[in-house]
């Protein structure tokens, strides 16, 4: 999710089990006051960037071309305070490609966050760290494993970018993986773009962090706790600005090669141009570099397009020896990566295809 929306449907392993329990789970679950859940979960205020991919319009109104180009946004997300020294965990898709950001508190105060502790893609989780010389109180960490169909949840988070807010609702199913290690729960506690990273309570205890909803269904996830606490062991900060750089020189030394192909693109014909493709898929939270390389002056151009036939990205080779894109992926997707030929003759190139490792 980019800008403050949740993800659509995400998962993290290709092998699914469902883990069936007896219906037993906890009716009578006493969950933290007002007060408490108030001084302990935060709004995140994210500003960072997002890769234009060549689709801004030119003055014709068409995609520049300009596969490098970065553009600066704002999104909004969840948080809650881990450490009493401001460590917060929230959804690594909230803190990608951010620059800075807020925690914000009900009460109105706010506090800077320009540190990253560490971060797992695969499961979607971050450890950020609140600037601020105070003590904050800590939610209470529980144990995922014990969380049962039918225990009843609390969701709490900033729903729609609006602030502080609390659903009730229940868990609906528990999800595992082949080497019986749960990765996703699911319940009905409503969520809403916004509550990405929030805190999901069994009683006085947290047992997930809110993560995706599945559209158009009122289906909400939340990964398990479980799975961030080892993450708290890192001492280290990070500034996001050296996690996340804005200078394309410095992204491309993150990067490294997934695969590269040599072909021929045929020439253009009766007003079409010539096209060779490949079709690939992008993995979720993955951001690429895809490079095409060709002899300078033949007029060539790399498109990206999904499933549905949008198209993602755009890179305009005219004049150039070669030209990249850089793209993201928030979710599963299969994609044709095409090479346009409009030159009245076949044209060689290589392509070569790079993930960036933040």
């Amino acid at each position: 999710m980019k800008s403050h929306k949740l993800l659509p449907t995400i998962f993290y392993f290709t092998v699914i089990a469902l883990l069936t329990f007896p219906l037993t789970g906890n009716q009578e679950s006493e969950f933290p006051t007002l007060e408490d859940l108030q001084k302990t979960n935060v709004s995140l205020e994210m500003t960072g960037f997002a890769f234009a991919s060549g689709l801004r319009p030119n003055q014709q109104g068409r995609p520049n071309g300009n596969g490098i180009e970065l553009i600066s946004i704002r999104w909004s997300g969840s948080g809650f305070i881990v450490k009493s020294d401001g460590t917060i965990l929230t959804n690594y898709h909230v803190a990608r490609q951010a620059l800075e950001g807020r925690a914000v508190f009900d009460d109105g105060s706010s506090f800077e966050i320009l540190h990253i502790k560490v971060y797992d893609p695969t499961s979607d989780i971050a450890v950020m760290k609140i600037r601020a010389n105070k003590t904050f109180p800590t939610v209470k960490l529980g144990n995922s494993d014990e969380a049962r169909i039918m225990d009843k949840v609390l969701a709490v988070g900033n729903t729609l970018g609006e602030g502080f807010s609390v659903s009730d609702g229940m868990i609906n199913q528990i999800k595992i993986d082949d080497n019986d290690v749960r990765y996703m729960i699911r319940h009905d506690a409503a969520i809403a773009p916004g509550n990405s990273g929030g805190a999901l309570y069994k009683g006085e205890e947290v047992i997930g962090i809110n993560v995706m909803i599945r559209f158009p269904h009122e289906i909400y996830y939340a990964i398990p706790i479980n799975l961030a606490i080892p993450l708290l062991a890192y001492e280290r900060t990070l500034l996001l600005r050296d996690i996340f750089p804005t200078n394309p020189e410095l992204i491309s030394q993150k990067s490294r090669q997934l695969f590269a192909r040599n072909g021929q693109v045929p020439a253009a014909a009766q007003n079409n141009p010539g096209i060779w493709t490949l079709t690939s898929r992008f993995n979720p939270l993955e951001d690429l570099i895809i490079f095409l390389q060709a002899q300078q002056g033949r007029d060539l151009a790399l498109s990206v397009m999904d499933s549905q036939g949008e198209l993602k990205g755009y890179g305009d080779l005219r004049d150039m020896d070669y030209d990249l894109i850089l793209i993201s992926s928030e979710n599963y997707q299969d994609v044709y990566i095409n090479v346009l030929n409009y030159d009245n003759t076949p044209a060689n190139f290589a392509l070569k295809v790079y993930k960036i490792i933040w």
